[in-house]
């Protein structure tokens, strides 16, 4: 046997089992799951959030004009748990950043079947977009 063979692990996997954990045990209601959502616009800079409400839909958009994400930033937001924020962190508007631990977009999974999520990262014309059967 050569010994690349003993070599481990040779792929690690997660169970999407850990993704309810994070999300149920941290948000028990969805006013508080909204909230994690509204910060990420904070934490962007925004000085507009609006929350639209289709209830013939059943759809709830969140809208801000935050400097948006490129596509280093939006790979880095769709990571779950990518690194711990440190509390020197600041936006470019100078604000304090809130979010710290990377779970926050995750806060409104157990409460919709499909979450989207769109940036432009301002200055730029590229539209990033993830849609992600949270059902599943």
């Amino acid at each position: 046997m050569q010994k690349t063979d003993h070599i481990w692990p040779k792929v690690i996997t997660v169970d999407k089992r850990i993704v309810e954990t994070l999300s149920v045990s941290t948000y028990q209601n969805f006013p508080k799951a909204l909230r994690e959502i509204i910060i990420n616009g904070y934490d962007a800079n925004a000085s507009s959030v609006k929350v639209n409400i289709d209830e013939k839909n059943e759809k709830i958009e969140v809208v801000d004009n935050g400097i948006g994400m490129d596509e280093d930033d939006f790979e880095f937001y769709l990571r779950i748990a990518a690194r711990t924020r440190k509390k020197s962190d600041q936006n470019k508007g100078d604000r304090k950043v809130i979010g710290k631990f990377g779970v926050g977009f995750l806060a409104v999974f157990p409460f919709c079947l499909q979450y989207e999520i769109e940036s432009t990262k301002q200055g730029s014309e590229e539209i990033l977009y993830a849609s992600i059967p949270t059902e599943q």
